[in-house]
């Protein structure tokens, strides 16, 4: 079973957690000072990722804050999209291969 994480099925909670953490990075900038926040976990089994946020680029604050909601999905590793390009080519062989048939209809040597 999957994480679903940004419309991506990863294989792991743990992973789509990972990806989640390398995502975060916040910069603003408000009136004359720099707010940033990023992501500092090492471990993505817990309740909630470490925040590291600094203005101006101080010392480090860190908080703790949920993780996004990743819900369960039916991660395969590419199956499914695999038969479905297979699919896809099969029905495209079919239809060229009827217009070849229906082609050889019309092509008839004229008599003269």
């Amino acid at each position: 079973m999957g994480a679903l994480f940004r419309d991506t099925c990863y294989p792991t909670q743990e992973i789509a957690r990972a990806q989640a953490c390398a995502m975060f990075d916040a910069k603003v900038m408000a009136t004359t000072n720099l707010y940033t926040s990023e992501c500092t976990s090492t471990a993505f089994t817990g309740a909630t990722m470490a925040i590291c946020r600094r203005t101006n680029g101080g010392a480090c604050t860190t908080s703790n804050q949920p993780w996004p909601i990743t819900p369960a999905c039916e991660h395969d590793g590419g199956v499914s999209l695999s038969l479905d390009y297979f699919y896809a080519a099969l029905a495209f062989l079919v239809v060229v291969w009827g217009l070849k048939r229906l082609l050889q209809l019309f092509d008839r040597p004229t008599i003269e």
